[in-house]
């Protein structure tokens, strides 16, 4: 009794981050990150539900579990930007 355990939980996330050169014009600096999450698109389970088949004129009942799985691969593109304080 509540020996069963979920299984291995992991994942391989990439991420590279491009900055431009700084512009003397801009009144920002700038990047742009591009990331891949979960790349090998394992199937971790997000949660496991039970479903109970009973058949009463036999008197049994069998528990099976499902895993829920959620997004096998996500791509994210970000940009980032601060502000240049003020030239004086």
């Amino acid at each position: 009794r509540n020996s069963a355990r979920l299984p291995d939980y992991h994942r391989l996330d990439l991420s590279a981050t491009f900055t431009p050169k700084p512009d003397s014009e801009k009144r920002f600096t700038s990047s742009w990150a591009f990331s891949i999450y979960n790349v090998y698109s394992r199937q971790n389970p997000f949660f496991i539900y039970y479903d109970l088949q009973s058949d009463p004129a036999a008197g049994s009942a069998q528990a099976t579990a499902y895993k829920v799985s959620l997004f096998p691969v996500i791509p994210s593109v970000t940009w980032n930007f601060s502000w240049k304080g003020r030239k004086e």
